[in-house]
């Protein structure tokens, strides 16, 4: 701890890795936050990825020490961020995501909490901010504040970042495991793992995984040390004709960083990736007949992928801890695309009404 306690020259480096494309003007707000910091030992690496609003002027008239950047044409916020990676000094890195902001706290909390513990990455909770609704991630069930994972143990954290749920860890599962942010990592647990440029949906699980996979320690602690702003215009649905194609992709990649006992899990992900990807690649179509619909469903899940992820056995079933999900898999399992076509009307309802 008392490397904490000397001069800033012989503190930690924490490097805070920003992507950001027409950020503005809540690139200025993020700053700010990371900014007004106690822990003076960070810089703040952001890479422009090709924005077309005034972001360039903004961070060119900026006099302060500790930001850097570069200006990159638009490749994608996986590119971003390896660039970020590539250019960090900091033997430990956090990511943000330039419209959000991280309380005053964060760095200096999630440092003192990964050097008590000798840990490879400190996870914390955060704060999903909806116009006036705020709702907190990462509070505890009871007393518990803080939990520890070794060797073997971390194989559940793995699971739950896979899944998205825990079935058997209340504490776990209020965690925001499957995102870049509220997280603190050693570089070297970092090495040659970078941000999959080939999907567009999950690439941060993925990152996730792979990184967990070279842990030996990491601790969740119950502080909110994020605010994960949602825009208004940044509503879930869109018509994405490739979705189906996408969320194949991630789970192919998911399968292949996953070990042999942890692919349940990954079923369980395509589930959700299934009900998303649905919803927005037969977002025009919802207003149509519905036997249009089922057509579509049914020849989605005669395809070779879907066919065998969906075949028996399928015992992972069991394992989904949300029913609705537990319901999706069920009919999928059976092939009940009428039941499947209605399922989705009725989420896709739900959604417009929230």
């Amino acid at each position: 701890m008392d490397e904490l306690n000397n001069s800033s020259s012989s503190m930690p480096l924490v490097s805070v890795l920003i992507p950001a494309h027409n950020a503005m003007p809540d690139l200025q707000r993020c700053i700010s936050s990371l900014l007004d910091q106690p822990y003076p030992n960070i810089e703040i690496v952001i890479v422009d990825d090709g924005s077309t609003d005034n972001t360039k002027e903004y961070l060119l008239s900026l006099k302060e020490e500790k930001i850097r950047f570069i200006s990159i044409q638009n490749m994608g916020v996986s590119t971003a961020r390896n660039i970020a990676i590539d250019l960090a000094l900091g033997c430990f890195i956090t990511f943000v995501d330039a419209d959000d902001i991280v309380v005053p706290s964060f760095v200096e909390d999630a440092l003192r909490f990964s050097i008590k513990n000798k840990l490879d990455i400190a996870i914390g909770g955060l704060t999903k901010v909806y116009r006036s609704k705020r709702i907190a991630f990462g509070v505890p069930i009871k007393s518990k504040m803080e939990q520890i994972f070794i060797g073997d143990a971390i194989e559940s954290v793995i699971s739950t970042t896979i899944a998205y749920s825990s079935k058997n860890n209340s504490f776990l599962s209020s965690f925001f495991l499957s995102g870049s942010v509220c997280k603190l990592i050693r570089r070297d647990v970092i090495g040659a793992i970078r941000f999959n440029q080939n999907l567009s949906i999950g690439e941060d699980t993925l990152f996730n995984v792979e990184l967990l996979n070279n842990c030996t320690r990491i601790g969740l602690l119950a502080h909110n040390w994020y605010e994960y702003i949602i825009h208004a215009d940044s509503a879930v649905g869109s018509y994405k004709p490739d979705a189906l194609d996408r969320a194949e992709l991630l789970i192919s990649e998911l399968f292949k960083a996953t070990k042999v006992e942890n692919r349940q899990f990954v079923y369980i992900r395509a589930v959700r990736e299934f009900e998303g990807a649905c919803l927005t690649s037969y977002a025009h179509k919802f207003s149509v007949d519905i036997f249009h619909l089922v057509k579509d469903i049914k020849t989605t899940l005669r395809s070779p992928f879907w066919a065998t992820l969906f075949s028996f056995p399928n015992n992972w079933v069991s394992l989904i801890v949300e029913k609705r999900y537990k319901i999706l898999a069920s009919l999928c399992c059976g092939g009940h695309f009428i039941l499947i076509a209605c399922y989705l009307l009725i989420i896709r309802l739900l959604r417009n009404l929230k």
